[in-house]
């Protein structure tokens, strides 16, 4: 396209243009016509925009940050045009330049607490821990409000050794469960198996991922030693991470997930005996035999009523069998809390309630890093 042609076009056109070439894929004409708007217009903020973010689609970072410095630079007062950099930089890396990029946004929006809540997570990242932890306290002085600031506050307390506080963080950052939501969240179960499809492929590019399965291991070699564990069954077991942990010290091993993508990953670590493509509640009242040791790590955070989990679990356990599972954390002046759509968290109050009534007897409760929050980490047995 010629000068001439792009003046006839008209600016907003061509705009327009280049987004019908992103979603054609034709990704080449995109960036050539989005290079010949910035001669024309070089201060647009909408070509601006679009440029920045074919630039990054296209595989050159460092145009797309240099064009999204610029942006800012034309609309400092836009928050999300700082937010936009802030991921450009952080995820190529670069934590000090985006910690940087990040207190210039707060101070040009200082009345965004998305702003302050990044500024306070990459100062953790960091290291900075009483800097991450003032950023916080502000974000929550200005905002009280704002959950994202309190569970964020949470991760910090966590760091300086302070779990109850950390608990106690989080939980101000939940919301306590409506009935009519607990009778719900059933149906919100359907979506997951797509979700986990979708994720299946990158998930274990991600280290904090990666690192449940030799956490839960831990968890289990601390409260009940580094003995056999007999037939295990893993519950939610995913790509297979806990299952690889364990299978030393495993008998027989059966993974159960309900998403066939997962599943895959998981059978080509060839540690498991046996892969079944169900919903647990559904798979556990089908199960004809008993294992001496079930887990189901970083999963029930899913659902929000844990009372038929812990009745279907406690049904497959072999008498002297040990549970060994994980939930995001609430205080117990809460039974259940909802962290955000579709997530829930749950006190140890209600926890050892149901797993009461279930038969089930607590081992142990403690509190370590669980998802990117604290969560609790719990063994539980059913008397042989």
């Amino acid at each position: 396209m010629n000068e001439e042609s792009l003046k006839t076009l008209g600016l907003d056109e061509a705009v327009r243009l280049i987004a019908t070439m992103v979603n054609n894929g034709n990704m080449d004409q995109a960036v050539a016509l989005s290079e010949q708007l910035r001669v024309a217009a070089p201060d647009h903020p909408d070509i601006l925009y679009v440029s920045a973010g074919i630039c990054w689609k296209a595989g050159d970072p460092d145009q797309a940050i240099a064009i999204q410095k610029r942006l800012v630079a034309v609309q400092s007062g836009a928050a999300t045009h700082h937010e936009r950099l802030i991921y450009f930089l952080r995820e190529t890396g670069d934590i000090s330049g985006a910690l940087a990029a990040t207190q210039t946004g707060v101070r040009e929006c200082p009345s965004n607490p998305t702003l302050i809540n990044a500024c306070g997570m990459l100062q953790l990242n960091t290291g900075d821990l009483q800097g991450s932890h003032q950023t916080f306290e502000k974000a929550i002085q200005l905002f009280p409000e704002n959950l994202t600031a309190h569970q964020n506050l949470s991760l910090v307390l966590l760091a300086e050794g302070r779990a109850e506080d950390a608990v106690n963080a989080f939980s101000r950052g939940v919301t306590p469960l409506e009935p009519v939501k607990l009778r719900a969240n059933n149906q919100e179960q359907k979506h997951l198996s797509k979700t986990y499809d979708g994720l299946a492929e990158c998930y274990d590019t991600n280290d904090l991922q990666r690192s449940w399965g030799q956490q839960t291991a831990q968890v289990i070699r601390k409260a009940i030693g580094q003995g056999n564990l007999g037939d295990v069954l893993d519950l939610c077991c995913g790509t297979g991470s806990v299952g690889a942990a364990i299978t030393a010290q495993a008998n027989h091993l059966t993974g159960i997930d309900l998403s066939p993508g997962m599943l895959d990953k998981a059978k080509a670590r060839n540690v498991y005996d046996e892969l079944i493509v169900a919903d647990i509640n559904t798979a556990l009242l089908s199960i004809k035999r008993s294992f001496l040791t079930v887990t189901c790590s970083v999963a029930l955070y899913h659902w929000a009523d844990l009372g038929p989990f812990f009745y279907a679990a406690a049904r497959v356990l072999a008498p002297g069998g040990h549970l060994i599972f994980s939930v995001d954390p609430v205080n117990d002046e809460l039974d259940i809390g909802q962290s955000a759509p579709g997530e829930y968290a749950h006190s140890r109050a209600y926890i050892r309630r149901v797993t009461a009534d279930a038969g089930l007897r607590e081992i142990s409760i403690t509190i370590d890093a669980h998802r990117a929050y604290p969560g609790f980490w719990c063994v539980f047995q059913r008397p042989a």
